[in-house]
């Protein structure tokens, strides 16, 4: 049994990992022992943490932020903060200041996306042929599909006659247990949310490409998977990595998550309805959609205030 005295807060950090490993998602575990490894490792090492004062925790903030973290990596880092101090109240009735008043600002960043210009580029780089990373591009673009779950498709989610996509699961490589030889594993999970898990509907170009390519395909199964026509799971790092390739070549500077923002933009500016976009992104809501991509430029407001009779 641990004096309370001796309590260190390197001691709560992971005692609280280990609970968590229990109670939540293998994904959701990674994330915060990440968290822990990359942003917290200096602090497990410092005795006067668990008594800070808000100033201090505010300060860190401040820190975390002005390294560019994303806003939401920054509240990841805080929930982790508050759940680990809290694990030390409930279980060794450690006093600590209270930190509910603990938060950041969050800002609406501009979303980039490919231009037209960019977009033409890379779609006729994808047209060109039918490798992993080509395949993996023109799928995003015009589907607005996560990289992981490209990864985890199969030709049994492909329905040619309907020109729809079933999305039952998503690929991503995780840190592995300690006792693991390898650092990291890849893993097939189902969708991250219960409206990640759709039906999403090709636009005639698009079906017509996976058509050819799986036509170029000897043999086919079911089973395959799309990008590796085989039952070896596709790497999205990967894809990420040949894709950043390309771009450099191209002279494009995205990652890859900009092609599913370069979807949604597009669907809004030619007046897609916002609700079948938000199903076919996978949101929990339209509200969800909207707060990330509408956003009415000068010229639009102008086009809308003219509406009004002199």
């Amino acid at each position: 049994m641990t004096n309370n005295n001796e309590i260190t807060f390197k001691h709560l950090t992971y005692e609280w990992l280990e609970l968590k490993k229990l109670s939540v998602k293998q994904t959701t575990y990674a994330k915060y022992s990440n968290i822990i490894d990359v942003h917290l490792s200096d602090l497990l090492e410092q005795s006067e943490l668990l008594n800070w004062s808000i100033t201090d925790y505010k300060s860190l903030l401040k820190e975390l932020s002005e390294k560019g973290l994303a806003a939401a990596t920054v509240k990841t880092i805080i929930y982790v903060l508050k759940s680990i101090i809290n694990h030390g109240e409930r279980n060794y009735n450690i006093e600590h200041i209270n930190l509910s008043c603990l938060k950041i600002e969050t800002y609406k960043h501009e979303i980039h996306v490919l231009n037209d210009n960019e977009r033409i580029r890379l779609a006729e780089f994808c047209q060109s042929g039918y490798r992993p990373v080509q395949i993996a591009v023109y799928i995003s673009m015009y589907s607005g599909m996560r990289i992981g779950e490209i990864c985890g498709l199969k030709w049994e989610n492909i329905n040619f006659d309907n020109k729809t996509i079933e999305v039952l699961r998503t690929v991503q490589r995780l840190k592995s247990d300690s006792d693991s030889n390898s650092k990291t594993k890849l893993l097939i999970f189902p969708p991250k949310t219960v409206s990640s898990k759709r039906i999403v509907v090709m636009t005639d170009f698009l079906a017509e490409y996976l058509y050819n390519y799986k036509i170029s395909c000897d043999p086919v199964s079911s089973e395959h998977f799309i990008l590796t026509n085989s039952i070896t799971i596709p790497e999205p790092r990967n894809i990420q990595r040949n894709f950043k390739k390309v771009c450099n070549i191209l002279d494009i500077d995205i990652n890859f998550h900009i092609l599913r923002h370069t979807f949604a933009t597009n669907c809004i500016k030619y007046d897609m309805d916002l609700k079948v976009l938000s199903e076919l992104l996978g949101h929990a809501n339209i509200t969800t959609t909207m707060n990330l991509y509408v956003h009415p430029t000068l010229e639009f407001k102008s086009q809308q205030i003219n509406k009004i009779p002199k």
